[in-house]
């Protein structure tokens, strides 16, 4: 039955993925990444294969809801699912004025950057220079700096229309920013919380991106990475603010992203910080400067070929990238009510 169903909605999403792009496309003029841009990419990748790679969408099981009426008790159901969710949009770019996603370039990181400041100026006395002033991010040397942005996607909420009732919805705010270096400016720059995390925590000091050729550490949490490619020091920038949304951010300024419970009998991760990177609770997908519709990636498993950066890559977006960080959900639909079962 959820088979035949599955196959009746495949038949319509194209008719109803094209009005979706209507409606996103109001919100969206100029810039190299619109909400189109990602709209149209996220709807590809899930189309790909739904029920693997990306969406991995699958039906594992039923639940049961018990209501109440002055009549007495009825019950409901509804399924119980596993998906992942493309629910946050991470940014990684040189500096102010540089960032791919237009609708962040423009009107969030212009407010950011000056609400940043103010908050640096009262702390410190003074604006925190790197990244956004007078640093960029250098393909040949061994350390490299850059912002990131943490936001929620819209897109989320389109694929959730598209399948009413056959999904756990988004708990992301739709263009919400959850984390944004150029607010935390402090701490991004000059990470001390971070440190005595780390430092108390030999776990997660330890705790490295890749192994055969080791991209960088999660900790400590700021826009310095010591590598010489370009795409992997990315790669781990938009790994720590993701983490510090997500999962914990002491010491941060930022905004928690939903995680944990979606409700009875529901789970959101990523939920520890060495699970930001596991391929079964987030997994990414590259929108700029390559789109990747068919495979998404897990920072660190897969390097470039002896002797290569990800130098393509750098030339084609000058050192600025753009991920969805696809995040898993599992459980219920929740149908109101009290769960009395799940079968």
């Amino acid at each position: 039955m959820a088979a035949t169903s599955w196959g009746r909605r495949m038949k319509k999403i194209i008719a109803t993925f094209l009005l979706s792009l209507m409606t996103l496309a109001s919100a969206s003029s100029g810039g190299t990444v619109t909400t189109v841009t990602i709209a149209k990419d996220v709807m590809m990748a899930a189309l790909n294969n739904p029920t693997g790679n990306f969406l991995n969408w699958r039906i594992t099981g039923m639940c049961v809801w018990q209501h109440w009426s002055i009549w007495g008790p009825y019950y409901t159901k509804t399924w119980e699912v596993n998906e992942f969710l493309p629910d946050t949009i991470i940014s990684v770019f040189n500096r102010v004025g540089d960032n791919p996603v237009f609708y962040q370039n423009t009107i969030l990181d212009p407010l950011l950057k000056k609400l940043g400041d103010k908050i640096a100026h009262s702390v410190v006395g003074f604006t925190p220079e790197a990244g956004s002033d007078n640093a960029s991010s250098r393909n040949d040397s061994t350390l490299s700096f850059k912002e990131v942005d943490v936001m929620g996607d819209p897109m989320a909420e389109e694929v959730d229309r598209i399948f009413p009732n056959m999904m756990i919805p988004t708990m992301a705010s739709p263009y919400q920013p959850y984390y944004s270096s150029l607010l935390d400016s402090i701490e991004w720059r000059d990470p001390k919380a971070d440190l005595v995390i780390a430092l108390s925590n030999p776990t997660l000091y330890a705790y490295t991106v890749g192994l055969t050729d080791e991209w960088g550490t999660l900790y400590p949490r700021n826009g310095y990475v010591i590598q010489p490619g370009d795409f992997k020091a990315a790669g781990v920038n938009a790994l720590r603010a993701s983490d510090i949304a997500t999962v914990s951010g002491v010491g941060h300024v930022y905004t928690p992203l939903p995680t944990g419970s979606c409700g009875e009998h529901c789970t959101i991760e990523p939920r520890v910080e060495t699970s930001i990177n596991n391929f079964s609770e987030a997994k990414y997908q590259e929108i700029y400067p390559v789109s990747s519709t068919s495979a998404s990636e897990q920072f660190g498993t897969i390097d470039p070929p002896m002797g290569t950066t990800n130098q393509d890559q750098y030339v084609k977006g000058g050192g600025n990238y753009v991920w969805v960080m696809w995040r898993h959900y599992s459980g219920c639909i929740q149908g109101g009510g009290k769960l009395f079962a799940v079968l």
